[in-house]
């Protein structure tokens, strides 16, 4: 994550998976002009979706939304709301209210995969808590949140320190913690759209 410009920033984030066999990759960018992301799957097993791309452009009052998924370009699609990205490093950007969020879904049916789905999201600060980050202790704020939706419902807690940057994310039984931050800090209260 970091600036790509004179207000422009991007975020990488790669998710590897066993089951399915799979790898998403985001790739978001802004800037004051451009709010663009890419989602790229790549999945291995039998009848599982192989490649997927879901690329998703800033128009005027909305974000437009085409997938290509095993090489065959679906109906696009315009949603009106925020995203919520499958990107751990951006949940430290994640404000309650009315979203669209991308689900993975199943990796079995290319119809339904990788489609935003309407959601309610919750967001609450519930506290300070340290973590340790590079070998230093960083202050952050404990955040409780909730996504919901058909067919949707995920809660977790972040610590979110310094410009929001996502320290450390609970999610069911598994926890995701940032362990080194190389060069400047990043701040992605400061990152537009």
């Amino acid at each position: 994550a970091g600036d790509v410009g004179p207000e422009a920033w991007r975020v990488r984030s790669t998710r590897i998976a066993a089951a399915p066999v799979s790898r998403l990759e985001v790739d978001a960018r802004w800037s004051a002009d451009i709010f663009a992301v890419v989602l790229r799957w790549v999945g291995s097993g039998s009848g599982v979706v192989r490649t997927a791309t879901v690329a998703c452009v800033e128009v005027p009052g909305a974000v437009e939304v085409r997938r290509f998924v095993d090489d065959v370009e679906l109906d696009p699609v315009s949603v009106g709301g925020p995203l919520v990205l499958p990107a751990v490093v951006l949940g430290g950007r994640m404000a309650a209210g009315p979203a669209y969020s991308f689900e993975v879904g199943d990796a079995l049916d290319p119809a339904t995969f990788l489609v935003p789905v309407p959601v309610e999201v919750s967001v609450h600060d519930v506290g300070d808590e340290v973590v340790m980050v590079g070998g230093s202790d960083v202050d952050g704020t404990l955040r409780r949140w909730r996504i919901v939706g058909e067919g949707v419902d995920r809660s977790g807690e972040d610590v979110v320190g310094p410009g929001g940057l996502l320290l450390r994310r609970t999610t069911a039984d598994v926890v995701a913690t940032l362990t080194e931050v190389a060069g400047p800090t990043a701040r992605p209260h400061a990152w537009g759209a």
